[in-house]
């Protein structure tokens, strides 16, 4: 999702049991208090060039970050801004593919929350 308007969204995920979950997104109105990066690529083969992402960001108090794979399983969960993800779940790393993402951050003018997808390439 790009370029969205100020306001409220719906995002609903189904997993493979058709068990749905549902997300109220809010774009705020004033961006200018804090910066919120979220990369939608990384390379986790060892080079030490991208090999964990990370979520950056300034002005940001609280943060929870959710990663999914396409069965909508919970594959990570990230609480703080500097823990990254190593493309690993359970010890083994993960397949290459899309991931989906829920980011819920806490700043100072309210509570952020961002849904979206990471590619994972080796």
């Amino acid at each position: 999702m790009k370029n969205l308007s100020t306001g409220n969204y719906s995002l609903s995920i189904q997993d493979s049991s058709f068990c749905e979950t549902k997300y109220v997104l809010t774009v705020p109105s004033n961006k200018t208090d804090f910066t919120l990066y979220i990369p939608n690529t990384f390379t986790p083969n060892s080079d030490k060039l991208n090999d964990v992402w990370y979520i950056k960001g300034t002005c940001l108090d609280k943060m929870n970050c959710l990663i999914y794979n396409r069965w909508g399983e919970k594959i990570k969960e990230l609480k703080d801004i500097n823990e990254g993800w190593d493309g690993t779940y359970k010890g083994k790393p993960v397949p290459d593919g899309v991931y989906v993402y829920l980011i819920e951050v806490e700043t100072q003018s309210g509570t952020i929350k961002k849904a979206g997808h990471i590619t994972v390439f080796r």
